[in-house]
């Protein structure tokens, strides 16, 4: 007759989670919109001022006119799906790439960033070219 000993197993320590992050600690960020030779970007950063902290939320970046999104732009907003740690001090980046803009030219071109109720604008000083008039216009998220 066999006999089996059973030992208990010790369980590893569970890692500490940080907390999750406050919304009066995050701060959002959009600087003016930058122009490449064919594309315009736009730049989303959003910025931790407590202690590192658990984010989980989904960011936009949205191209609009007169403050109005532009419904014309495939993929206008981008969104991007958060959940990770941030540390203080730490700052995280999106940005989203518009190309092909051959529409008219006039009005006030910007870029608003939302991040769950915070939410921030910039201004294009570039539109993108026109590269191809029978194409649509397009934006592409970028993490």
């Amino acid at each position: 007759m066999a006999t089996a000993l059973v030992l208990p197993v010790a369980a590893a320590p569970a890692a500490s989670a940080p907390p999750a992050c406050a919304w009066g600690s995050l701060s959002v960020v959009l600087p003016a919109a930058q122009g490449t030779a064919t594309q315009s970007v736009a730049f989303l950063s959003v910025r931790n001022g407590a202690a590192a902290c658990r984010l989980v939320a989904t960011a936009s970046l949205t191209v609009t006119r007169n403050r109005v999104r532009v419904t014309s732009i495939r993929g206008n907003p981008v969104t991007y799906r958060i959940d990770e740690t941030i540390g203080h001090g730490t700052t995280l980046l999106f940005d989203a790439w518009w190309a092909n803009w051959c529409a008219a030219r006039s009005g006030a071109f910007r870029a608003r960033g939302v991040l769950a109720t915070l939410s921030g604008w910039a201004g294009y000083r570039y539109l993108p070219v026109c590269l191809r008039a029978s194409s649509t216009s397009s934006l592409r998220g970028v993490r």
